[in-house]
């Protein structure tokens, strides 16, 4: 299968991965105000926050799918070093998380779908060139 191998400052986290997942990924988050023209998204911020995830999602023909996680919300910090490898094995790590993921309702389906069209109508004269 394929999977995430982790690396926190040459320290392994996990070897990311199942035999039924459809999605899987590895996301660096700098939160807060990370430059000098950044506003402040909160008035109790006084550092941003750094943090590493890396979790999946299933894609199963018979069985409810899950979102995984094997890392959620680990610190990390100015001048770390994160390295991920993507490779082929059998072996990983069991995810510290699972939730079961529900499937949208239609209703809510189709109100996202006009509020999506509607925010298009709105802006594509910015983004769309007139046809000659």
């Amino acid at each position: 299968m394929i999977a995430l191998k982790i690396h926190h400052n040459d320290v392994p986290l996990c070897v990311a991965g199942a035999s039924d997942l459809g999605v899987l990924n590895t996301i660096v988050n700098a939160i807060g105000v990370l430059g000098s023209d950044s506003a402040s998204l909160r008035e109790d911020e006084k550092e941003p926050d750094f943090f590493l995830t890396v979790g999946g999602l299933t894609s199963r023909n018979e069985a409810p799918n899950e979102h995984l996680r094997w890392l959620e919300h680990t610190p990390i910090a100015i001048g770390d070093c994160i390295k991920i490898t993507l490779l082929e094995t059998d072996e990983v790590d069991a995810p510290i998380n699972r939730v079961e993921s529900t499937p949208r309702d239609r209703d809510e389906e189709r109100k996202s779908f006009e509020e999506a069209k509607r925010t298009y109508h709105l802006l594509k004269h910015k983004y769309e060139s007139p046809i000659a």
